[in-house]
């Protein structure tokens, strides 16, 4: 959930941003490619691409241009999202930071469809499972539910969309 609002922020930090040509950079696949979303003259987000124009890296920053958040793409041959590593700034102070991480491992299906998630929690260079998430599709391949169980298999969260 955390994921969905921080892509929601940064869709709407796009549409709401302005930046100047020269923070648009020609990638090898062709076309422009957003490295940097400027706002009062800071930087507040910024994109990293691999050769085939995939986001490898997005960072945010907060008050005291401290990195806010940040996440880390890994792909697979196909160029599918197999990984990710993030952190996040939960502190309400700006006197220290108070960083969150977490990995999530994505397993795709003949289809080409996630069809499982594992979170872990990251505490130093320990990582800790802490759920599997499974999405069901419908005949369309649209996302009608998430089930999101704890690691002795125990339903925790169930999502429906209609």
């Amino acid at each position: 959930m955390k994921k969905a609002c921080l892509l929601l922020f940064a869709g709407s930090a796009l549409l709401s941003a302005c930046t100047k040509d020269n923070d648009l950079h020609e990638g090898n696949t062709g076309g422009l490619k957003l490295h940097r979303v400027l706002s009062g003259g800071k930087v507040v987000q910024e994109y990293d691409y691999n050769s085939d124009g995939l986001v490898t890296r997005q960072t945010f920053y907060g008050l005291g241009n401290n990195k806010s958040s940040e996440t880390i793409y890994t792909y697979d041959s196909n160029k599918k999202v197999v990984r990710t590593e993030s952190f996040s700034d939960i502190s309400s102070s700006t006197m220290a930071q108070h960083l969150v991480y977490g990995i999530q491992e994505h397993s795709y299906g003949s289809d080409g469809r996630v069809n499982q998630t594992k979170t872990y929690s990251k505490n130093g260079s320990l990582s800790e499972l802490t759920s599997i998430i499974v999405p069901t599709y419908d005949a369309q391949g649209r996302v009608v539910s998430i089930l999101q169980s704890s690691v002795d298999n125990k339903p925790a969260n169930l999502y429906k969309y209609e």
